[in-house]
Parts: structure tokens; sequence; C-alpha cells
């Protein structure tokens, strides 16, 4: 493990210098992995490593003192290692109207009345303030007027509104809009996890590739899932025939997307869904190892 440290560091000195400095960002550290936890901890206590800047997200939330990426900060800090905390809240109520007014180019006076109404809603939280957006937008509650090129609502019609004050309960309405056979192939994804590959999916679901790829199509359009290949987002066109769909795999856009989907599901279909991922895993493990034995009485 040690030579890994040292073969990874050297790696990355070989890419900083005072002229082009390095910055990563890694998000969700309170799911990091122990293996994870270890590289990183090696890396900050290296005063070797110059020219390096890590930003580490996490939800304070899911944290106590005792889990692992804790202790690593603790640890570096009993160390001397100088860590800069950021502790980001939730949007103020200017903020929502600043934010508002980029959104609608609109000045900041306009929408104070929307953006009060809004944080009331969402409390500030970024990702529910986007959602209910969205929400409002395709309700048509919010709307673009082409003759007179300015957007518009109804102030009156947003308030009379039932807008869950829950972001998950406003994503699972939302995803009760897409087409039965969309909602059914990302409650079974919600069960696999927040990246679930194509020929899981397409074993688990009974369906052909193809035929999920058009099926999740409204999903990928509505952001709530993504297109990655390789642990990285593409551009990728689902209409094309022609397409290379060897090695894809999707993401939620959101750990709360994946929670909606999974809420969705009742106990009885959680239990067959979660015997179907079984079950098709235990038949890819077993078929590894017959092709394993095969090999090896062919070598012999």
């Amino acid at each position: 493990m040690n030579r890994f440290f040292i073969v990874f560091k050297k790696f990355i000195n070989v890419f900083t210098a005072k002229e082009h400095p390095i910055a990563i960002f890694i998000d969700d550290m309170q799911w990091a992995d122990s293996a994870s936890l270890n590289l990183l901890s090696n890396i900050l206590k290296d005063s070797n490593m110059r020219y390096f800047y890590i930003m580490l997200a996490y939800r304070y939330n899911e944290l106590n003192s005792t889990h692992p990426f804790s202790q690593m900060l603790i640890n570096l800090k009993e160390e001397g290692i100088q860590i800069e905390e950021i502790h980001l809240q939730a949007l103020k109520i200017d903020s929502v109207a600043t934010m508002l007014s980029d959104t609608l180019h609109l000045p900041t006076n306009r929408v104070n009345l929307l953006a009060t109404i809004l944080f009331q809603k969402t409390y500030g939280n970024p990702f529910f303030l986007v959602e209910l957006l969205k929400m409002l937008y395709a309700n048509k509650n919010i709307y673009y007027d082409e003759n007179k090129k300015i957007w518009k609502w109804n102030i009156e019609e947003i308030k009379k509104l039932q807008i869950s004050d829950n972001v998950i309960e406003l994503l699972i309405h939302k995803i009760q809009t897409l087409p039965k056979d969309a909602q059914y192939l990302l409650k079974l994804a919600s069960c696999v996890g927040n990246i679930f590959d194509l020929e899981t999916l397409a074993i688990i679901s009974n369906r052909k590739p193809n035929e999920i790829l058009s099926i999740l199509k409204v999903a990928i359009e509505e952001e709530l899932i993504k297109i990655i290949q390789n642990n990285h987002q593409i551009l990728f066109n689902v209409n094309d025939e022609n397409k290379d769909i060897i090695g894809i795999s999707f993401q939620f856009q959101h750990d709360k997307v994946e929670q909606a989907c999974f809420e969705k599901l009742t106990f009885q279909k959680e239990i067959g869904y979660g015997l179907q991922l079984v079950t098709s895993f235990l038949m890819r493990i077993c078929f590894l190892r017959m092709m394993t034995g095969y090999l090896k009485l062919s070598v012999i």
C-alpha cells in the first residue's frame, strides 16, 4: 500500500507546478471508503505535495465524531495540517431574490414577492428551489410572454397551489408524471444504487438494452438521470440507432431523486425487486466461475 501511495503522489507531482497548480473537488465524503480516506490522508500529510489543492464536500448532518471522515479530519488537525472549513447554509431570501432576478432577467424589486413565497416553501434549499421552479414552469405557472418578451406569473395562482414543503414528495410527484414503463425502470434502478449499468437493468427488468434507452429518454430529458461512461458524463443521442451501448451506465442526478424512486416501492415489490437483483448477480458470479474453471481446464 505504501508503494502505491508513493507512486500515486509522484504521478500527481508530474502535473503540478507553480505555473499550473491543480485543484480537485470531491463530493459526498460522508460515503467515502476507508481506502480512499487513507490515500487522501497520506497525500495531505506529505509536505512535498505542493501546488495541489483539495476541496472536500460532505453533509455534516450525516456525520458524527466516530465517522471515519470525521476521524481523518481530527487526525490531520492534530498533526498541524491547516484545514479551512466552510459551513454552507441555506440560501437567504435576498439570495433567492437574486437567483430569480438572474434567471428571469428581471430587476430584483420585480421578483421580491415571488422570492418570498418560494423561500417559504423551500426554506432556502437550493436543490428544492430549482426543482420547484421547474415544476412551476412545467405547469405554466411561470411562463414566457413571446409578445412582450418577458417572464410572467400569476402570484395569486402560485399562492393557491398545494405545493409540498418536502423535496422528496415534490420529486415523487414529478416521477409520477412519467410513463409507467419509465417509472418501473427507475424503481428497479433505485434498488441497484446511485449508479446503475445498462446490462444489470436489462437483466432484472427482462428488457433489451435498446428498449431501456428508449424508455428512459424521458427521464434523461427531465434531468432525473444522466448517462455516464467510464464514470464520466457523456453526450449521448438516444435516437441514434447506430449508437454504441457498450459500457453505458446511468446515474441519478441527485441522491434525493434516487430516494424518491425508492420510496415509491411498496414493501412487497421491494422484496421482489431485491430478489430479482440478487438472482441476477448470483447468475453472473456462477457464469464467471464456470468460465474461469473452463479456462483453467483448457490451460491444463
